[in-house]
């Protein structure tokens, strides 16, 4: 992640400080965008703090916590923090997660490469595997193989981006918990679909948990996993987990809708 923290002076308190995001706003790049955020806010926090994200290419849960957690800080305060330039799968993110009415927003983007409308393709039996080594940097790769999985289908604007957020959640779950950020460790990924319905399998080496004793996390205290479950939950049509001896599997379903 690049990001520009826009200088100011002592003087300038009352002046609005930029900070501007680039790159993924991920588990893998939250403590940049922490450190940014609390240098610009300072030890007084200013009135009004903007966040530019038009850079920014892919938020999942941890991103959205490290924001939210800035807005809950600035509102505490007394300030304000305004999102310029928000797509808006960002926007329908923090709205999922009942966080976006900590924001102000500015200058909305317009729906970008994400909600391009793929060319449908005849439905029959489809199936792609993906296993790779539990590294943080392979993440966003898995997760883009199982979009582009779901646009060959014909999925497109919110439906292609609920697949993205839950898919990329569950796999971020199975790097962080499963494998424990242990790249000896591995993610499998199963893609099926038939005629009526899109089915991903998350699978890792964890032990297992209790998937409905996990809250939605205060954004202040940010507890990886709960929000992601809750994404999962708002945006596919099924969620089921299996747990096996050394194996846990996290299954997601998306119905098709025929053209």
């Amino acid at each position: 992640m690049l990001l520009d923290v826009l200088p100011t002076s002592a003087e300038d308190y009352f002046l609005p400080i930029t900070v501007t995001l680039r790159g993924p706003l991920d588990t893998g790049t939250i403590p940049q965008a922490q450190d940014a955020l609390r240098a610009a806010r300072g030890p007084q926090a200013r009135p009004e703090l903007v966040v530019d994200v038009a850079a920014v290419t892919e938020v999942d849960s941890a991103g959205l916590a490290v924001l939210a957690g800035e807005a809950w800080h600035a509102q505490r305060e007394g300030g304000t923090v305004r999102l310029r330039h928000a797509s808006p799968a960002l926007v329908r993110r923090l709205e999922l997660a009942g966080w976006l009415n900590l924001f102000v927003l500015d200058g909305l983007q317009t729906p970008g490469p994400l909600y391009l409308v793929p060319q449908p393709r005849r439905r029959t039996w489809r199936e792609e595997t993906f296993v790779v080594p539990a590294r943080l940097d392979l993440i966003p790769e898995l997760r883009n193989r199982v979009v582009y999985f779901a646009a060959a289908l014909g999925l497109a604007n919110e439906e292609l981006d609920d697949v993205r957020l839950a898919a990329g959640e569950a796999i971020t779950n199975a790097y962080r918990h499963g494998c424990q950020g242990n790249a000896n460790r591995h993610i499998g990924v199963r893609c099926t679909a038939d005629p009526e319905r899109l089915c991903i399998e998350v699978r890792d080496p964890g032990s297992g948990f209790d998937p409905w004793s996990l809250s939605l996390p205060d954004p202040m205290h940010l507890e990886p996993g709960g929000l992601g479950i809750h994404f999962m939950r708002m945006t596919m049509d099924r969620v089921e987990f299996e747990f096996r001896p050394g194996t846990t599997i996290v299954r997601l379903e998306k119905r098709l809708r025929h053209s």
